[in-house]
């Protein structure tokens, strides 16, 4: 399968976050455009700015932001359960919010490991030629 037959979810994370806006700025550069189709998930009143033929969105009702972010990521991995997305993206979320909403999160990272029942993993930021693991995660630099 070409990267442009993926099918791509993008979860915008907190709805009162700048997870919108930098979803509709990614979604204007074609080599990003050209990636794939995608399905947004989260708040379609911040995401109907995003517009193409190769993006749906998935409205997803919630009462506060907390609840909201963890929705939006709930939605993505029934979706990548189902097989019907191959890959997922993740705009940023409150974890301190998040946290007091569900005991216990950490991250998405933590969050995803979880729900895929997987125990040894990590996180990975990929720019370019790029390939970065970082030693610690959410630990306070105090």
């Amino acid at each position: 399968m070409k990267s442009g037959d993926k099918v791509i979810a993008i979860t915008m994370g907190d709805p009162e976050g700048i997870g919108g806006e930098v979803i509709a700025l990614a979604l204007k550069r074609l080599d990003i455009l050209n990636a794939g189709r995608f399905i947004l998930i989260g708040d379609a009143k911040v995401l109907k700015q995003c517009r193409g033929a190769n993006i749906a969105r998935v409205d997803v009702p919630y009462r506060n932001p907390a609840e909201g972010s963890l929705k939006f990521l709930d939605k993505a991995i029934e979706l990548i359960k189902g097989g019907v997305v191959d890959w997922l993206v993740t705009a940023p979320l409150s974890k301190e919010r998040v946290s007091v909403y569900a005991k216990g999160f950490v991250g998405h990272t933590e969050y995803l490991a979880e729900a895929f029942g997987i125990k040894s993993f990590d996180m990975m930021f990929v720019a370019g030629g790029m390939r970065l693991t970082i030693a610690t995660r959410h630990m306070p630099l105090k």
